[in-house]
């Protein structure tokens, strides 16, 4: 038998959510059953017929300029693609379903909007605000598509509300994404770890003139030019239990250094500065 449920990274109702063709399908069960009755017949359904039928399907279909996501999806299958603008607003979505369609569409971020940790087989979507939220862990590694990395930067500042436990984003250009996050002061954050190789991981975090907000972290790791995100940090009310510095390369500090005013990382029981970041304590008020 054929299970959307196998192929899908996401489902919501009887919905389903499926990477196909460079977007996203959305197809309900009920609509899949009632057209293909054949299909769910059969025993046994090769991947390779899989592929073919899901396809097929695909190619029926013409992206919308724009979509609205609810929690109450059409009935009738809807392929997102990079031409459709996607809005968000007055939902909860689950962090899968959020990059999915911020690397595969035009994402538009309304008011009322938050990400929430991802269950498999429970629902994606649901009201914003509907409950307390459960802390999940945002994670992230390597390269992201240009098309993510438009999105973000077209995103409102505090615009993506979320409750998180640990925050570990390695060698990525996501690392931008952290001003959009609207993090709560009492927020409690296991680990907070940042990576970056490359400059470009960090130009609109070091671009933003207002710090921002990332709760009340216990341990914090910064790494090569991520060292300069510590420096648009709102810290002044914070308790490290360790904070942790590392850059091999003077240029990973140069953010920091090129700081008029020192700026608050407010209390730390053990700090260690490796290479290049021990000059960084210079403009360092605890």
């Amino acid at each position: 038998m054929f299970d959307l449920a196998q192929e899908s990274f996401a489902k919501q109702g009887d919905s389903f959510f499926l990477e196909r063709n460079g977007g996203v399908l959305i197809v309900s069960e009920a609509l899949w059953e009632s057209k293909h009755e054949d299909i769910q017949k059969k025993r046994e359904f090769l991947y390779g017929e899989r592929q073919e039928v899901l396809s097929a399907l695909v190619a029926q279909l013409q992206a919308p300029a724009s979509f609205s996501l609810t929690r109450d999806l059409p009935n009738e299958a809807v392929l997102l693609t990079e031409k459709t603008t996607v809005t968000l607003k007055n939902i909860a979505i689950s962090v899968k379903l959020f990059f999915v369609l911020l690397r595969k569409t035009r994402v538009t971020i309304g008011g009322s909007f938050s990400i929430t940790g991802h269950t498999y087989n429970e629902d994606c979507i649901r009201e914003h605000g509907m409950m307390g939220e459960t802390p999940f862990c945002l994670e992230r590694r390597w390269v992201v598509s240009p098309l993510a990395l438009e999105n973000i930067k077209r995103m409102a500042p505090n615009s993506i509300g979320c409750s998180l436990k640990k925050l570990d984003l390695y060698d990525t250009g996501l690392i931008n994404i952290l001003p959009k996050l609207r993090i709560h002061g009492d927020c409690e954050i296991e680990m907070l770890s940042l990576i970056a190789s490359e400059e470009a991981h960090v130009a609109e975090v070091l671009a933003q003139e207002n710090p921002f907000c990332v709760g009340r972290v216990k341990t914090m790791v910064l790494r090569e030019y991520a060292v300069g995100v510590i420096t648009k940090m709102s810290l002044k009310d914070s308790e490290f239990e360790d904070l942790r510095l590392t850059a091999t390369r003077r240029e990973h500090v140069a953010e920091v250094l090129a700081q008029e005013k020192p700026f608050c990382v407010g209390r730390v029981k053990e700090m260690f500065l490796w290479g290049y970041t021990a000059s960084v304590i210079t403009k360092m008020t605890i």
